[in-house]
Protein backbone atom coordinates (compact mmCIF):
# COMPACT_ATOMS: atom_id res chain seq x y z
CA UNK A 1 0.00 0.00 0.00
CA UNK A 2 1.42 3.09 -1.19
CA UNK A 3 1.61 5.79 1.08
CA UNK A 4 -0.60 9.36 0.37
CA UNK A 5 1.50 11.51 -1.54
CA UNK A 6 5.17 9.99 -0.66
CA UNK A 7 5.44 9.25 -4.82
CA UNK A 8 4.82 13.16 -5.76
CA UNK A 9 7.11 14.38 -2.68
CA UNK A 10 9.63 11.95 -4.52
CA UNK A 11 9.13 13.16 -7.73
CA UNK A 12 9.42 16.59 -7.03
CA UNK A 13 12.21 15.93 -5.08
CA UNK A 14 14.14 14.31 -8.43
CA UNK A 15 12.84 17.21 -10.27
CA UNK A 16 14.47 19.72 -7.51
CA UNK A 17 18.00 17.49 -8.31
CA UNK A 18 17.75 17.95 -12.03
CA UNK A 19 16.79 21.67 -11.50
CA UNK A 20 19.67 22.72 -10.05
CA UNK A 21 22.31 20.41 -12.01
CA UNK A 22 21.15 22.24 -14.74
CA UNK A 23 23.11 25.39 -16.25
CA UNK A 24 22.83 27.25 -13.54
CA UNK A 25 26.78 28.21 -13.03
CA UNK A 26 26.64 28.58 -16.58
CA UNK A 27 24.04 31.55 -15.96
CA UNK A 28 25.54 32.94 -13.29
CA UNK A 29 29.02 33.71 -14.24
CA UNK A 30 28.14 34.45 -17.42
CA UNK A 31 29.55 38.42 -17.75
CA UNK A 32 26.51 39.49 -19.82
CA UNK A 33 24.21 38.48 -17.28
CA UNK A 34 22.34 40.85 -15.50
CA UNK A 35 22.65 41.45 -11.32
CA UNK A 36 18.85 40.95 -11.08
CA UNK A 37 18.81 37.61 -13.31
CA UNK A 38 21.82 35.86 -11.15
CA UNK A 39 19.81 37.28 -8.06
CA UNK A 40 16.84 35.08 -9.40
CA UNK A 41 19.00 31.90 -9.89
CA UNK A 42 20.78 32.44 -6.21
CA UNK A 43 16.96 32.06 -4.84
CA UNK A 44 16.23 29.21 -6.75
CA UNK A 45 19.22 27.10 -6.15
CA UNK A 46 18.20 27.93 -2.22
CA UNK A 47 15.20 26.58 -3.06
CA UNK A 48 15.99 23.53 -5.17
CA UNK A 49 18.45 22.30 -2.31
CA UNK A 50 15.07 20.99 -0.82
CA UNK A 51 15.17 17.79 -3.43
CA UNK A 52 17.75 16.60 -1.61
CA UNK A 53 16.40 17.55 2.00
CA UNK A 54 13.19 15.45 0.54
CA UNK A 55 14.55 12.33 -0.24
CA UNK A 56 16.80 12.30 3.34
CA UNK A 57 13.66 13.13 5.21
CA UNK A 58 11.55 10.72 3.33
CA UNK A 59 13.99 7.86 4.11
CA UNK A 60 13.95 8.47 7.55
CA UNK A 61 9.72 8.46 7.41
CA UNK A 62 9.83 5.37 5.48
CA UNK A 63 12.45 2.72 6.93
CA UNK A 64 13.03 4.27 10.38
CA UNK A 65 10.33 1.32 11.91
CA UNK A 66 12.06 -1.56 9.03
CA UNK A 67 13.82 -4.27 10.44
CA UNK A 68 16.61 -5.33 7.83
CA UNK A 69 19.37 -8.14 8.19
CA UNK A 70 22.55 -6.82 7.58
CA UNK A 71 22.95 -9.43 5.04
CA UNK A 72 19.99 -7.43 2.81
CA UNK A 73 21.55 -4.21 3.79
CA UNK A 74 25.44 -4.80 3.00
CA UNK A 75 24.35 -6.13 -0.31
CA UNK A 76 22.52 -3.17 -1.84
CA UNK A 77 25.45 -0.93 -0.09
CA UNK A 78 27.67 -3.35 -2.36
CA UNK A 79 25.70 -2.50 -5.06
CA UNK A 80 25.31 1.06 -4.63
CA UNK A 81 28.99 1.61 -4.40
CA UNK A 82 29.54 -0.39 -7.62
CA UNK A 83 27.29 1.79 -9.39
CA UNK A 84 28.92 4.89 -8.36
CA UNK A 85 32.50 3.39 -9.34
CA UNK A 86 30.82 2.73 -12.81
CA UNK A 87 28.84 5.59 -13.39
CA UNK A 88 32.62 7.48 -12.69
CA UNK A 89 34.17 5.35 -15.17
CA UNK A 90 31.46 6.48 -17.65
CA UNK A 91 32.10 10.43 -16.87
CA UNK A 92 35.95 9.66 -16.96
CA UNK A 93 35.20 7.75 -20.92
CA UNK A 94 33.17 10.62 -21.87
CA UNK A 95 35.17 13.56 -20.69
CA UNK A 96 38.64 12.20 -20.59
CA UNK A 97 39.00 9.88 -23.43
CA UNK A 98 39.27 6.76 -20.78
CA UNK A 99 42.75 8.65 -19.48
CA UNK A 100 43.44 7.31 -16.10
CA UNK A 101 45.73 8.79 -13.73
CA UNK A 102 46.38 7.43 -9.91
CA UNK A 103 44.38 10.69 -8.83
CA UNK A 104 41.21 9.82 -10.21
CA UNK A 105 42.00 6.06 -9.30
CA UNK A 106 42.14 6.72 -5.46
CA UNK A 107 38.93 9.42 -6.12
CA UNK A 108 37.08 6.67 -8.37
CA UNK A 109 37.27 4.12 -5.77
CA UNK A 110 36.75 6.34 -1.90
CA UNK A 111 35.56 9.60 -2.80
CA UNK A 112 31.56 10.53 -3.30
CA UNK A 113 32.50 13.79 -4.28
CA UNK A 114 34.78 13.07 -7.41
CA UNK A 115 36.56 15.91 -8.51
CA UNK A 116 38.38 15.34 -11.77
CA UNK A 117 39.71 18.49 -13.70
CA UNK A 118 37.36 18.51 -16.87
CA UNK A 119 35.06 16.98 -14.97
CA UNK A 120 34.04 19.90 -13.06
CA UNK A 121 32.76 21.94 -16.57
CA UNK A 122 29.28 19.99 -18.37
CA UNK A 123 29.54 16.60 -16.77
CA UNK A 124 30.95 16.24 -13.33
CA UNK A 125 30.04 13.22 -10.41
CA UNK A 126 30.70 15.04 -7.62
CA UNK A 127 27.00 14.62 -7.10
CA UNK A 128 27.72 11.31 -5.98
CA UNK A 129 27.78 12.31 -2.40
CA UNK A 130 24.55 11.83 -1.66
CA UNK A 131 24.45 7.95 -2.41
CA UNK A 132 27.40 7.53 -0.39
CA UNK A 133 25.30 9.40 2.69
CA UNK A 134 22.39 7.19 1.35
CA UNK A 135 24.59 3.84 1.74
CA UNK A 136 25.80 5.55 5.70
CA UNK A 137 22.08 5.74 5.97
CA UNK A 138 21.57 2.02 5.83
CA UNK A 139 24.66 1.46 7.68
CA UNK A 140 23.31 2.79 10.70
CA UNK A 141 19.35 2.01 10.01
CA UNK A 142 19.94 -1.04 12.53
CA UNK A 143 20.89 0.91 15.04
CA UNK A 144 18.18 3.28 14.42
CA UNK A 145 15.87 1.22 14.23
CA UNK A 146 16.61 -0.21 17.92
CA UNK A 147 16.49 3.44 19.35
CA UNK A 148 12.98 4.11 17.25
CA UNK A 149 11.54 1.33 19.36
CA UNK A 150 11.84 3.58 23.18
CA UNK A 151 9.88 6.67 21.79
CA UNK A 152 11.49 9.28 25.02
CA UNK A 153 14.37 7.48 23.97
CA UNK A 154 14.60 8.03 20.21
CA UNK A 155 12.99 11.81 20.82
CA UNK A 156 15.86 12.99 23.17
CA UNK A 157 19.02 11.45 20.72
CA UNK A 158 17.12 12.82 17.46
CA UNK A 159 16.39 16.35 19.17
CA UNK A 160 19.88 16.15 20.47
CA UNK A 161 21.79 15.66 17.23
CA UNK A 162 19.04 18.07 15.51
CA UNK A 163 19.93 20.87 17.67
CA UNK A 164 23.68 20.30 17.66
CA UNK A 165 23.93 20.36 13.89
CA UNK A 166 21.34 22.54 12.48
CA UNK A 167 21.61 25.39 15.57
CA UNK A 168 24.98 25.03 17.62
CA UNK A 169 26.93 24.00 14.11
CA UNK A 170 25.03 26.63 12.07
CA UNK A 171 25.67 29.32 14.81
CA UNK A 172 29.47 28.41 15.19
CA UNK A 173 30.24 28.78 11.16
CA UNK A 174 28.08 32.20 11.56
CA UNK A 175 30.43 33.64 14.26
CA UNK A 176 33.68 32.57 12.45
CA UNK A 177 32.21 34.16 9.36
CA UNK A 178 32.83 30.91 7.71
CA UNK A 179 30.59 29.57 4.34
CA UNK A 180 28.18 27.56 5.96
CA UNK A 181 27.30 25.14 2.73
CA UNK A 182 29.08 23.14 0.25
CA UNK A 183 31.11 20.90 2.99
CA UNK A 184 29.13 18.08 1.89
CA UNK A 185 30.36 18.12 -1.62
CA UNK A 186 34.84 17.83 -0.20
CA UNK A 187 33.80 14.49 2.12
CA UNK A 188 35.11 11.20 1.44
CA UNK A 189 33.52 9.11 3.28
CA UNK A 190 29.50 7.66 4.21
CA UNK A 191 30.66 7.94 8.07
CA UNK A 192 32.33 11.49 8.14
CA UNK A 193 31.25 13.67 10.70
CA UNK A 194 31.00 16.00 7.85
CA UNK A 195 27.80 14.34 6.90
CA UNK A 196 25.88 14.86 10.36
CA UNK A 197 23.39 17.26 8.94
CA UNK A 198 21.85 14.58 6.32
CA UNK A 199 21.92 12.15 9.65
CA UNK A 200 19.81 14.94 11.59
CA UNK A 201 17.56 14.81 8.22
CA UNK A 202 17.16 11.39 7.98
CA UNK A 203 16.08 11.42 12.14
CA UNK A 204 13.69 13.86 11.72
CA UNK A 205 12.02 11.79 9.23
CA UNK A 206 11.61 8.89 12.32
CA UNK A 207 10.16 11.84 14.58
CA UNK A 208 7.32 12.69 11.87
CA UNK A 209 6.84 9.02 11.95
CA UNK A 210 6.78 8.56 15.37
CA UNK A 211 4.33 11.50 15.70
CA UNK A 212 2.05 10.90 12.84
CA UNK A 213 -1.50 10.95 14.63
CA UNK A 214 -0.69 14.04 16.23
CA UNK A 215 0.59 15.97 13.37
CA UNK A 216 -2.50 14.92 11.48
CA UNK A 217 -5.45 15.99 13.95
CA UNK A 218 -3.37 19.32 14.30
CA UNK A 219 -3.30 19.79 10.31
CA UNK A 220 -7.33 18.83 10.53
CA UNK A 221 -7.89 21.22 12.75
CA UNK A 222 -5.85 24.18 11.12
CA UNK A 223 -7.62 26.67 9.62
CA UNK A 224 -6.02 28.22 6.14
CA UNK A 225 -3.62 25.18 6.35
CA UNK A 226 -2.05 25.23 3.13
CA UNK A 227 -1.64 29.13 2.93
CA UNK A 228 0.38 29.03 6.30
CA UNK A 229 2.62 26.38 5.16
CA UNK A 230 3.19 28.15 1.75
CA UNK A 231 3.46 31.34 3.72
CA UNK A 232 6.41 29.49 6.21
CA UNK A 233 8.41 27.92 3.22
CA UNK A 234 8.92 31.37 1.34
CA UNK A 235 9.32 32.95 4.17
CA UNK A 236 12.13 30.87 5.83
CA UNK A 237 13.29 30.68 1.72
CA UNK A 238 13.94 34.65 1.53
CA UNK A 239 15.44 35.21 4.64
CA UNK A 240 17.96 32.15 4.38
CA UNK A 241 18.42 33.28 0.66
CA UNK A 242 19.56 36.81 2.27
CA UNK A 243 21.40 35.44 5.91
CA UNK A 244 23.46 33.36 2.74
CA UNK A 245 23.88 36.31 0.19
CA UNK A 246 25.39 38.53 3.64
CA UNK A 247 28.05 35.64 4.42
CA UNK A 248 29.06 35.59 1.04
CA UNK A 249 29.71 39.43 1.15
CA UNK A 250 31.28 39.03 4.32
CA UNK A 251 33.82 36.90 2.92
CA UNK A 252 34.40 38.35 -0.53
CA UNK A 253 32.82 35.54 -2.18
CA UNK A 254 31.26 36.22 -5.77
CA UNK A 255 27.51 36.34 -5.96
CA UNK A 256 27.43 33.24 -8.56
CA UNK A 257 28.79 30.96 -6.05
CA UNK A 258 25.75 28.67 -5.25
CA UNK A 259 24.34 28.22 -2.16
CA UNK A 260 22.81 25.38 -1.19
CA UNK A 261 20.75 25.02 2.85
CA UNK A 262 21.49 21.84 3.01
CA UNK A 263 23.33 22.42 6.44
CA UNK A 264 21.23 25.24 7.68
CA UNK A 265 18.19 25.54 10.15
CA UNK A 266 16.53 27.22 7.18
CA UNK A 267 16.63 24.34 4.62
CA UNK A 268 15.18 22.09 7.23
CA UNK A 269 11.82 24.30 7.63
CA UNK A 270 11.77 24.48 3.71
CA UNK A 271 12.28 20.71 3.80
CA UNK A 272 9.53 20.23 6.34
CA UNK A 273 7.28 22.63 5.10
CA UNK A 274 7.14 20.96 1.42
CA UNK A 275 6.82 17.76 3.33
CA UNK A 276 3.95 18.98 5.48
CA UNK A 277 2.07 20.79 2.66
CA UNK A 278 1.98 17.70 0.19
CA UNK A 279 1.46 14.87 2.91
CA UNK A 280 -0.94 16.43 5.42
CA UNK A 281 -2.91 19.28 3.57
CA UNK A 282 -3.29 18.04 0.63
CA UNK A 283 -6.11 15.87 -1.39
CA UNK A 284 -4.23 12.41 -2.45
CA UNK A 285 -2.76 12.50 -6.04
CA UNK A 286 -2.06 9.11 -7.53
CA UNK A 287 -0.82 9.03 -10.72
CA UNK A 288 1.31 5.42 -12.83
CA UNK A 289 4.05 7.91 -14.56
CA UNK A 290 4.57 9.81 -10.89
CA UNK A 291 4.59 6.14 -9.00
CA UNK A 292 7.07 4.77 -11.94
CA UNK A 293 9.48 8.05 -11.48
CA UNK A 294 8.90 7.58 -7.71
CA UNK A 295 9.88 4.08 -7.55
CA UNK A 296 12.99 4.64 -10.28
CA UNK A 297 13.70 8.08 -8.11
CA UNK A 298 17.45 7.06 -7.44
CA UNK A 299 18.06 4.97 -11.41
CA UNK A 300 17.41 8.58 -12.13
CA UNK A 301 19.59 10.20 -9.66
CA UNK A 302 22.34 7.77 -11.25
CA UNK A 303 21.78 8.48 -14.71
CA UNK A 304 20.41 12.63 -15.32
CA UNK A 305 24.24 13.59 -15.40
CA UNK A 306 24.89 11.65 -18.96
CA UNK A 307 21.72 13.25 -20.20
CA UNK A 308 22.11 16.38 -19.15
CA UNK A 309 25.67 16.74 -20.80
CA UNK A 310 24.15 15.74 -24.23
CA UNK A 311 21.46 18.23 -23.30
CA UNK A 312 24.05 20.93 -22.68
CA UNK A 313 26.30 19.63 -25.25
CA UNK A 314 23.68 20.77 -27.48
CA UNK A 315 21.68 23.67 -26.40
CA UNK A 316 24.28 25.90 -24.54
CA UNK A 317 25.26 28.00 -27.65
CA UNK A 318 21.32 29.09 -28.53
CA UNK A 319 20.52 32.51 -26.55
CA UNK A 320 17.08 31.71 -26.38
CA UNK A 321 17.76 28.61 -24.22
CA UNK A 322 19.61 30.59 -21.40
CA UNK A 323 16.92 31.99 -19.06
CA UNK A 324 15.16 30.38 -16.05
CA UNK A 325 12.19 29.42 -17.66
CA UNK A 326 13.49 26.79 -20.95
CA UNK A 327 15.76 26.04 -18.30
CA UNK A 328 13.08 24.88 -16.41
CA UNK A 329 11.41 23.09 -18.92
CA UNK A 330 14.66 21.77 -20.54
CA UNK A 331 14.84 20.10 -16.87
CA UNK A 332 11.40 18.72 -16.54
CA UNK A 333 12.48 16.94 -20.77
CA UNK A 334 15.28 15.67 -19.08
CA UNK A 335 13.37 14.42 -16.23
CA UNK A 336 10.76 12.42 -18.71
CA UNK A 337 13.68 11.26 -21.08
CA UNK A 338 15.24 9.63 -17.77
CA UNK A 339 12.10 7.87 -16.77
CA UNK A 340 11.94 6.81 -20.46
CA UNK A 341 15.68 5.82 -20.82
CA UNK A 342 14.74 3.63 -17.25
CA UNK A 343 11.87 2.06 -19.13
CA UNK A 344 13.77 0.90 -21.76
CA UNK A 345 16.95 -0.14 -19.88
CA UNK A 346 14.62 -2.46 -17.44
CA UNK A 347 13.34 -4.44 -20.65
CA UNK A 348 16.81 -5.90 -20.76
CA UNK A 349 18.21 -7.77 -17.71
CA UNK A 350 21.35 -6.81 -18.01
CA UNK A 351 20.57 -3.00 -18.47
CA UNK A 352 18.31 -3.03 -15.46
CA UNK A 353 20.59 -3.56 -13.13
CA UNK A 354 22.38 -0.01 -14.02
CA UNK A 355 19.57 1.72 -12.89
CA UNK A 356 17.15 -0.55 -10.97
CA UNK A 357 18.01 0.05 -7.23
Amino acid sequence: MRIKNIDILKTIAIAMVILIHFRYDVIAMNPDTSDLHKAIYFILRNFYSCGVILFIVISGYLIIDKKYSYENIFKKIFILYLLTIFYKLVAILIMEGGHFTPSMIGNILFNGAFNGSSLQGDYRTNHLWYIYVYMGILFFQPIMSSIYQDKKKYTIFATFVILVTFIIIFTFNFLQFENITGTAFTASLPLSTKYAHMYALYLLGGLIKMNEEKIVNYFNNLKYRVTKVVTILLFTLGTGSILTYILKFMNKETFSTPAYHYETFYGLVMGVSLFCLFRYCLPEIQNKYIQFISKNSLGIYFIHWPIEYIIKKYSIEIPFFQNVITDSLLSIAILFICAIVIYLFQKNKYLAKLVTI
